[in-house]
């Protein structure tokens, strides 16, 4: 704890010094809150970055076209069918949704229907101090099966490779296995 308050104050100290002609900040020798915690906060993420990766996926969807697809996501009727467990989800931006029975979160940020989906998403198991992956996924017509490209940033790194198979065995196996039935 000591070490602590003597980081604090030396930093309260750096920034008096570098503040001090501005009066209106300061009010007799105390320092605005707003300005001491814009000045911690840039320290704090310089020292403890957050590692992140991406995942980039492509697949291919046979029997199917980009909107049938893009309704499977977005449907929390075909969402729960094709992974075989609860999801709620609507095709609007601004909504919330969820998936594998709460063990997926997020919102959806951006959609162009039959061609773009994109999330906010994040599971029951993002460490602490992480905020939503971007999930980015694009959806074409080739021939009579559908190519998905998949793009998911600012994934935990200790969770990259374990998302990477999952996204596998849990989307588009099963994926893939709802439109040959279909």
């Amino acid at each position: 704890m000591g070490v602590h308050r003597f980081q604090f104050l030396q930093t309260i100290r750096d920034v008096r010094q570098k503040l001090s002609g501005e009066q209106s900040i300061f009010n007799r020798n105390r320092i605005s809150p707003t300005v001491l915690n814009i000045h911690l906060s840039g320290k704090k993420n310089q020292r403890n970055k957050l590692k992140t990766g991406v995942i980039r996926q492509k697949i291919l969807i046979p029997n199917s076209t980009p909107e049938r697809v893009y309704k499977a996501f977005l449907s929390s009727k075909e969402h729960s069918k094709f992974t075989g467990s609860p999801a709620s989800i609507r095709g609007r931006v601004g909504t919330n949704f969820t998936a594998w029975d709460g063990y997926i979160s997020g919102k959806n940020i951006s959609l162009v229907r039959g061609k773009k989906i994109e999330q906010e998403w994040r599971t029951t198991e993002f460490p602490e101090g992480y905020g939503s992956s971007i999930l980015k996924i694009t959806l074409k017509k080739k021939g009579d099966t559908t190519e998905l490209s998949m793009s998911q940033s600012k994934v935990p790194a200790s969770q990259v490779k374990s998302y990477e198979e999952g996204w596998h065995s849990s989307y588009w196996e099963p994926m893939k296995e709802y439109f040959r039935e279909k």
